[in-house]
C-alpha cells in the first residue's frame, strides 16, 4: 500500500501530469497480436518524485525492455532516463509470461536513481484472444459468452464486448483473480486505458451504451484506488464522454489519436470541422489542468513539423509513430533507412 492518502497522492501524480513536457509511444517488433500490445508511455526526466508522472514515452512488452537482462545493462531500456513507461503487463498477453514485481520494480528506478513511474495498458472495450483469460470455447461463436462480439475485422485477434455485463468486468477488475489486480500486484503505478471508445458499436442495440462506459471506468478506477491509492487512469480516445463531468473527475489525462492527420484516411489531413469537434470535447480538461497526449500516425517531415507546433500551441503533448507501433522512434522521425543520408 502506498504511504500516503489516495487524495495527496493522486494531487501528487495531477502536478506531475501538469508539467509534462513530451510524450512517446513505441512498440514490440514483430506483428500479428502483438498489434494490441503496441501501447506506451515514457517520459524525459524532471519529474518529482511523487506518486506519478508522465513526459515522455516508449511502449514495449517485456523483453524488448532489455528485462532478461540486468536492469540497468547497456542496450536495455532502462538505461533510459524516462519518467514513465506504459507497457503490457506481459511479454506475449499470457499469466505465464507475465513481468514480475521484481522486473516491475527494476524499471521504477532510473540511471540516476530516481523514481520512474509504471502504467499498464488494458484494454477494456474488447477482449483479447491471446490473453490468459481467454477460453477455447470462445472460438466457436455458439459456445461464446452473451457479451462477446463478432472479432474486430481490423484487429481479428480482438473481439469487441458488451462491457456493461457483470462477467466482463469481473474479468477486468472486479473478480479475484481481474486482470487489474493482476496489474496492480505486479507494481505498476497506473492503468492506460484502450477501447474505451467501444461504447460507439453498441449504442444502436444499448441506448445507455455511453453511460455504462463512463460507470464501468469510474467502477475500474474506484476499485483500483482502494488497492493502491493514488492509483493512476488515463483513457485512450473517446473524448466525447469528457462532455461528463464525473468523468472528468475520475481520469488523470487523456491521450488522443489523430487529432490533425488519419481520422478519414491515413496520414491525410483531417477536416478543419472534425478538428474543431474534437478539441471542444478535450478543452473540457484544461480547467482542471489535466494533459492532454495526441498521438499521430505521420512522417513526412513538413507534416511533423508542422503537427509539432500546432499541437504544442494548444498546449498539449505530441507524439509521432508508425500506426503498428513496431518501432520505437528516438524523435519525431522514423529511423532512415540504410543507405540512405
Amino acid at each position: 500500500m502506498s504511504r500516503c492518502s489516495t487524495l495527496p497522492c493522486r494531487r501528487a501524480a495531477r502536478h506531475d501530469l501538469e508539467q509534462s513536457a513530451s510524450f512517446h509511444i513505441g512498440g514490440p517488433a514483430g506483428g500479428g497480436t502483438a498489434h494490441r500490445l503496441r501501447r506506451a508511455t515514457a517520459v524525459r526526466p524532471g519529474a518529482a518524485e511523487s506518486c506519478s508522472a508522465i513526459r515522455d514515452g516508449g511502449a514495449h512488452r517485456g523483453e524488448e525492455l532489455g528485462l532478461s537482462a540486468p536492469a540497468h545493462q547497456a542496450g536495455g531500456t532502462a538505461v533510459i532516463p524516462h519518467d514513465v513507461f506504459v507497457l503490457d503487463y506481459s511479454r506475449d498477453g499470457t499469466d505465464a509470461r507475465a513481468l514480475t514485481a521484481r522486473e516491475i520494480a527494476a524499471l521504477k528506478t532510473k540511471p540516476d536513481g530516481s523514481r520512474r513511474v509504471m502504467l499498464a495498458y488494458l484494454s477494456i472495450g474488447e477482449a483479447e484472444n491471446y490473453r490468459y483469460y481467454w477460453q477455447p470455447d470462445w472460438d466457436t461463436p455458439s459456445l461464446a459468452p452473451p457479451w462477446l462480439a463478432p472479432a474486430n475485422k481490423r484487429w481479428r485477434t480482438n473481439f469487441p464486448v458488451r462491457y456493461w455485463d457483470a462477467d466482463w468486468q469481473a474479468i477486468v477488475f472486479a473478480g479475484e483473480n481481474s486482470y487489474l489486480a493482476l496489474i496492480v500486484a505486479a507494481g505498476f503505478d497506473g492503468v492506460y486505458l484502450d477501447r474505451v471508445d467501444a461504447f460507439e458499436e453498441f449504442e444502436s442495440e444499448n441506448p445507455a451504451a455511453r453511460e455504462q462506459m463512463i460507470a464501468f471506468v469510474a467502477s475500474l478506477a474506484a476499485h483500483a484506488r482502494t488497492l493502491r491509492p493514488g492509483f493512476l487512469v488515463v483513457p485512450q480516445n473517446a473524448e466525447e464522454l469528457l462532455d461528463d463531468a464525473s468523468y472528468r473527475a475520475t481520469i488523470d489525462a487523456i491521450a488522443k489519436e489523430d487529432l490533425l492527420f488519419g481520422d478519414g484516411r491515413a496520414k491525410r489531413p483531417n477536416k478543419p470541422d472534425r478538428i474543431a469537434e474534437t478539441l471542444a470535447h478535450l478543452e473540457h480538461l484544461r480547467p482542471a489542468r489535466k494533459r492532454v497526449f495526441v498521438v499521430e500516425y505521420i512522417d513526412k517531415p513538413e507534416d511533423v513539423a508542422g503537427a509539432r507546433t500546432r499541437i504544442e500551441q494548444l498546449g498539449f503533448i505530441p507524439h509521432f509513430a508508425i500506426r503498428r507501433l513496431d518501432t520505437m522512434r528516438e524523435g519525431d522521425l522514423p529511423p532512415q533507412k540504410p543507405g540512405k543520408n
